[in-house]
């Protein structure tokens, strides 16, 4: 695969995560069309592969220019998005054949690997809230994603959950709310917490209901390369969330997006 069959000219003038989406939509469609595939599972996968492999080409420049940095990032979450759409779905041999798909010669498999752990951790998030009664789930727009930190919208009885998911760090999955900002910005944690707590505060006045920022770390077994498959206490964890809002005093949502 070479440079120049998916490079758009175009991406040269413009940092727009939306342009990039579309080009790389556009050239996943062209590089894909004489394929054959069974089922939606496995077209995910084919385009999850083309992604990857136009990713690996952007990354083998070794003096990058903003542009393709932008690009790697876009291709970066275009992957976990599609990634994580098949996982949550997928049996856990169906899982494990995908995984396997970064030992084939061609691949960086520590890259891949990267990618799959990050996008399971996702699904496995996506999994337990689906375990939730009248809990709706909704991906985040490519940009929503890259500029703005959030991984997942969580959607219940008018109670807006914006989330950035943080994978594998120990073995116990916890989630914070995040109500304000963190004076406390020299450690990884509090920049993490201000991140999230920023993204959403810029969205927010653009959303139907008020947004309440949600940090995550998912828990994963000692030993194992990935886990999709969530635990009671990962459920848990994640639940109690709106027992908290419940009992906060709710801040005055922002007006309703007019439809006109």
């Amino acid at each position: 695969m070479r440079l120049n069959n998916y490079w758009d000219p175009i991406l040269e003038q413009t940092l727009l995560a939306q342009i990039y989406e579309k080009v790389f939509d556009l050239a996943v469609e062209e590089l894909t069309k004489d394929l054959m595939y069974r089922n939606f599972s496995e077209h995910l996968i084919l385009e999850v592969v083309t992604l990857h492999c136009i990713q690996m080409e952007l990354k083998k420049i070794e003096q990058r220019e903003s542009v393709e940095g932008r690009a790697v990032a876009i291709l970066g979450a275009m992957i976990q998005h599609r990634l994580a759409l098949f996982l949550a779905s997928a049996t856990l041999a169906s899982a494990q054949y995908a995984f396997e798909i970064g030992m084939y010669e061609g691949f960086i498999q520590q890259e891949w690997e990267n990618a799959f752990t990050g996008a399971a951790a996702m699904a496995k998030v996506m999994k337990a809230w689906q375990q939730i009664e009248n809990v709706q789930i909704f991906l985040p727009t490519i940009h929503e994603d890259v500029d703005i930190g959030i991984d997942l919208f969580v959607l219940k009885e008018k109670m807006m959950l914006g989330l950035s998911l943080k994978a594998g760090r120990n073995e116990v999955t916890w989630a914070e709310l995040i109500v304000s900002e963190c004076n406390e910005t020299t450690d990884r944690y509090g920049r993490e917490k201000n991140s999230v707590y920023t993204g959403v505060r810029k969205i927010g006045p653009r959303m139907r209901f008020y947004v309440w920022a949600v940090l995550a770390h998912v828990g994963k077994t000692r030993g194992v390369r990935y886990e999709i498959i969530p635990e009671k206490s990962d459920t848990e964890a994640l639940e109690q969330i709106f027992s908290k809002i419940q009992r906060i005093n709710r801040p005055h949502a922002p007006a309703l997006v007019s439809s006109s």
